[in-house]
């Protein structure tokens, strides 16, 4: 099985609104800690998952005796040549630490040799974590921007495309078919106050319509290369990048950026999107580089960062498949709400677990997406068990880094849904600061809107409501639910589960320009069907056998109907497990790495 992460494919909301980028964060000289090594390397573990070559994560049992984490190391780790690279315990993961593992071993081996040691309570590689394709795409459609006021709303000029606020079926979907802010928004429009730490490929903190709900660390003194505050961090004025290790988090990818808008646009400031919070301060933490990868060392770092710095949500749009023990602790010590994206790949997460959604800590928040229409889309993970509730996630129009080339630009998936919850959390501590996370939590997943498409398919049974959550938090009367729209019951915990571990894929390249539509290829060539020494077969559900329309031994055309286009990409991510057991991998191999993975996906898209 091949672990689906968390990513999308863009397109451009069609004419940004113009405005120009400022410094408004503040221009902030770049220094650099220890630098990290930012590996383009990829090793595998027996099963598949990704990780990064010569580390180990382990973290040892608490000792009553005086051992330390390093007095334990055994014998035969260090004679593999094995060295300590970093300690987490200055991160409050006592006896965690980060081990290169020397030339004489491999990672199993320093694995294998770790838990054989009575001082060790888990040992694993430092794995993976990327951003990867989405299932579906499509064109956003022209731009809408209107100077018309929204009754009750900003007078931000692209407020009327963002439905997920205010529905009025303007993308074909349902009217009233959104999270009610406008009413919520007659309560509070955030808090300068509220913090939320975005963990993701960075956010551009001079985003003209960012730029003014930016955290700036109170401690320290801008650009005079000492650490003021004394957090291990020097001049980590907005943050810091756990991927270079210096203190600036930019984004170069565009994907943090966006949850970002999404969270805590600048509202009423007459320019753009509102975020869910008009004001809000946004904390960029970036672990994911410009090709959406990071690694898992860097994450707990990360969520250290935002836990001993005062962010009081964390937003967290990445995740997959492998389990990591290491990043579930790091979870556990923290004392906010975590959200959590259920994930991409179209699945119950009940049966096959997402992470760290799936982990049993009483503070995450696991979210699906719904669309326009309050449906689920048929890329959205769902779990009655592990999926708590739905927000909106389709098409979402958000902000963008403005050195990518659009200052806005509308995305899809469940890491555009999980913000939306995150927005709604901070909103929930800007009118009630002294709720705990687990009654956010159950404010949260108690006042959803119940609709029939999310029965049996989320724990609450709903989309999110931000009017009746902030009703209920400040202590009111919330409207009774239609008997005929009951909810599902909330279950109080996550149940854990331990999956085999499956592939984490290998780092996906972010075209450099995008299509705003693909197009459809006519072969030239007579399409040839399975060359001597090659049986390929129909792929489920198709009745004609895979072709190569161009004589090269590759089977682009999936479906077996002479052309290749979007459907072949769809049908190819789909069914890509299918074909990695069933097809003939030099068939399917299009990136030449000797197995099926999605580069060969990535290859077949940028090929249109």
């Amino acid at each position: 099985m091949f672990t689906a992460l968390f990513g999308l494919i863009l397109f451009s909301a069609a004419g940004a609104d113009g405005t120009t980028p400022v410094t408004g964060a503040g221009s902030v000289p770049v220094v650099s800690a220890t630098p990290a090594a930012v590996s383009t390397q990829v090793a595998y573990t027996s099963t598949g998952a990704a990780y990064v070559p010569g580390e180990v994560i382990v973290r040892y049992k608490t000792q009553n005796n005086g051992f330390s984490a390093e007095s334990v190391m055994s014998p035969g780790l260090m004679a593999m040549g094995a060295e300590l690279s970093d300690d987490f315990s200055a991160e409050g993961l006592k006896g965690m630490q980060l081990i290169h593992v020397g030339d004489n071993a491999t990672v199993q081996e320093a694995v294998t040799e770790l838990h054989n040691s009575s001082f060790v309570e888990y040992a694993e590689p430092n794995y993976l974590v990327s951003l990867m394709p989405n299932e579906n795409s499509e064109p956003p459609g022209p731009e809408k921007v209107g100077a018309e006021s929204v009754s009750g709303g900003p007078n931000d000029p692209r407020f009327i495309e963002q439905w997920a606020l205010d529905n009025t079926g303007q993308d074909g979907g349902t009217s009233g078919a959104d999270i009610h802010v406008i009413p919520a928004w007659a309560q509070t429009t955030g808090s300068d106050s509220v913090v939320v730490a975005v963990i993701d490929t960075g956010v551009d903190y001079n985003h003209p319509d960012l730029a003014g709900n930016i955290w700036t660390n109170p401690g320290e003194t801008p650009g005079n290369g000492v650490d003021d505050d004394g957090n291990g961090y020097i001049d980590d004025v907005h943050g810091w990048n756990f991927v270079t290790n210096s203190n600036d988090p930019m984004d170069d990818n565009g994907h943090g950026t966006h949850c970002a808008g999404v969270i805590g646009a600048v509202g009423n400031n007459g320019i753009g999107i509102s975020g869910i919070n008009q004001k809000v301060k946004i904390m960029p933490l970036k672990i994911l580089g410009k090709d959406g990868n990071g690694d898992m060392a860097g994450i707990l770092k990360a969520i250290a960062y935002a836990r001993s710095m005062g962010a009081n949500v964390i937003s967290c749009s990445w995740g997959g498949t492998t389990r990591s023990e290491a990043l579930g602790d790091a979870i556990a010590q923290t004392s906010v709400p975590v959200i959590c994206a259920a994930g991409n790949s179209g699945v119950n997460t009940d049966v096959i677990p997402q992470y760290p959604s799936g982990f049993d800590s009483p503070q995450i928040i696991s979210v699906a997406a719904s669309d326009a229409s309050d449906g689920i889309p048929n890329y959205s993970n769902y779990g009655t068990s592990s999926v708590d509730v739905a927000a909106p996630g389709d098409w979402i129009l958000s902000t963008y880094p403005t050195s990518l080339g659009y200052d806005y630009i509308k995305m899809k998936g469940t890491s555009m849904a999980t913000p939306q919850v995150s927005g709604l959390a901070a909103l929930i501590l800007s009118v009630n600061p002294g709720l705990s996370a687990d009654q956010i939590k159950q404010l949260i997943v108690n006042n959803v809107d119940n609709k029939p498409a999310f029965t049996g398919k989320i724990g609450s049974g709903g989309r999110i409501d931000a009017e009746k959550t902030l009703t209920a938090a400040r202590g009111g009367t919330v409207p009774t639910q239609s008997p005929t729209e009951s909810p599902t019951p909330v279950p109080t915990q996550v149940p854990s589960v331990n999956p085999t571990e499956v592939p984490t894929e290998v780092p996906y390249e972010r075209p450099t320009q995008l299509p705003t539509q693909i197009p459809t290829i006519n072969p030239t060539q007579q399409p040839t069907q399975s060359p001597p020494g090659i049986l390929v077969k129909p792929l489920p559900g198709m009745s004609s056998q895979p072709r190569d329309l161009n004589n090269d031994g590759k089977y682009e055309d999936l479906n077996g109907d002479g052309i290749c286009n979007q459907a072949d990409i769809e049908l190819y991510f789909r069914q890509i497990e299918w074909i990695a057991g069933n097809e003939p991998v030099e068939g399917f191999d299009l990136s030449g790495n000797g197995r099926i993975d999605f580069t060969d996906i990535r290859l077949l898209y940028q090929s249109l």
